[in-house]
């Protein structure tokens, strides 16, 4: 009996989030700004609009080229191919703009009900926000991952060679 394959992390998924991602975040971004008194206010919604996706389009063109360079070294035959480092790798661009986006929306929320933020925050408080958004860079990632078909741990086997996740099989 063969051993069931290592599920693989998907480029074009990778692809895919990191647009989306980018594009959640300057969503969020551009809603305050558009919903509230800003420099948009004598702009018509089509101009408001243009925008959002102008701007979108210009971070995923500063993305992108790294996720390409990402996979053209992940093509190089051998150990790294085989673990699927750069695959890994790539899978931290989307969990930094969704971690991002919802560090956005903490501080947005905080800060129109409490009038506390990160721009207001000194000392402790900020650091607690830049703690905040390493644990939620993590959680993200490990979703990213997760949503590739892949277990959480696979990162470890990449990190730590010496850890094994194959699971025997009994044979039959």
């Amino acid at each position: 009996m063969s051993q069931p394959s290592k599920p693989s992390l998907s480029w074009l998924q990778l692809f895919i989030q990191t647009i989306l991602s980018i594009y959640a975040y300057l969503f969020m971004e551009w809603l305050f700004f558009a919903t509230k008194p800003s420099f948009m206010d004598s702009m018509s919604f089509g101009y408001k609009l243009e925008i959002l996706l102008l701007a979108g389009f210009v971070l995923v063109e500063l993305t992108i080229p790294l996720l390409v360079i990402l996979r053209i070294l992940g093509l190089i035959p051998g150990p790294t191919q085989k673990r699927q480092v750069f695959p890994i790798i790539g899978a931290a661009l989307p969990a930094f703009f969704y971690a991002i986006t919802c560090l956005l929306l903490i501080d947005n929320l905080t800060y129109t009900l409490f009038k506390f933020g990160i721009v207001t925050s000194k000392g402790v408080f900020r650091g607690g926000y830049a703690i905040l958004l390493i644990i939620m860079i993590a959680v993200w990632y490990r979703q990213v991952i997760r949503v590739k078909g892949t277990s959480p741990d696979l990162w470890l086997c990449c990190i730590l060679p010496q850890i094994k996740t194959e699971k025997n099989t009994p044979q039959g």
